[in-house]
């Protein structure tokens, strides 16, 4: 009798770890979720790279859904900013440790305005956080706290895994532009960001080279031009504007910049 109960509970441990492994993990939940400029960078180029199911929606569709996401932050940080004890309890670091930012968002008196609505929502596709560093994908501030407002990567994810169409070129393209711009305005500050070191654009842009190499392949070139000629107008600015970067070490980093994107053409 004591060996049937022991093969039985056996049985049961095997079939409970059988169970737990046909679950599988949200993985939009175990990304981590960035809270400066540096853990964006890792997150968000890691996020770029994974391979997800196929999408059940059209591109027109989750291109014009993304479309809203842009304009929901703005609005909806509006919103907020008026609640300020929305801005003290998500302020406390010790709280957004120990909950997520839908459940302050959604405890706000600003929850039935109809931005906010949407945020909760579609939460998946929000990232809020904090960061007195700046973030690069934040579209809007609450800037005493520095709270932000930023996409995240998964209406990209879900677009281009339809495969290559202009909806997922329009996606891309935007989110190379936020990050070329980012990296330019930045680069008379005391750590001037450089594409040829960073892998946060760097993974983007030769993601997008692999990723648009068919029929939106003159797409992608026409947008390398564009951020070549952005990149070099950018050195009538250094020699007049007064910065923590010397003169030399920033067209340096602007030289880096244009062989990093002209080797993705090449």
């Amino acid at each position: 009798m004591r060996d049937l109960r022991l093969l039985i509970a056996i049985l049961a441990a095997v079939a409970l770890a059988g169970c737990r492994r046909a679950e599988p993990p949200d993985a939009e939940a175990a990304q981590p979720r960035p809270a400066a400029r540096a853990s964006a960078s890792g997150s968000a180029s890691a996020a770029a790279s994974q391979p997800v199911p196929a999408s059940t929606a059209r591109p027109a569709e989750i291109s014009a859904a993304f479309r809203r996401d842009l304009a929901t932050c703005p609005a909806a940080i509006r919103a907020l900013t008026r609640d300020k004890s929305f801005i003290d309890a998500y302020g406390y670091a010790n709280n957004r440790e120990s909950k997520p930012w839908n459940d302050f968002v959604a405890k706000s008196p600003a929850r039935s305005h109809k931005d906010v609505k949407y945020l909760l929502a579609n939460s998946k596709y929000f990232d809020l956080g904090i960061s007195m560093q700046g973030h690069p994908l934040a579209l809007a501030w609450i800037k005493a706290p520095g709270i932000y407002c930023a996409p995240t990567l998964r209406r990209l994810r879900d677009i281009e895994s339809t495969g290559e169409s202009e909806p997922a070129w329009f996606v891309r393209s935007y989110f190379l532009d936020l990050l070329q711009s980012h990296d330019l305005k930045n680069l008379a500050g005391p750590t001037p960001a450089s594409p040829g070191d960073s892998d946060y654009f760097r993974q983007f842009a030769q993601d997008a080279a692999r990723l648009y190499s068919g029929q939106r392949k003159q797409d992608f070139r026409a947008w390398v031009n564009k951020a070549i000629a952005a990149t070099n107008a950018e050195r009538r600015k250094i020699d007049s504007a007064a910065g923590d970067v010397a003169a030399d070490e920033q067209h340096r980093v602007l030289d880096e910049r244009v062989r990093f994107l002209k080797g993705l053409t090449g």
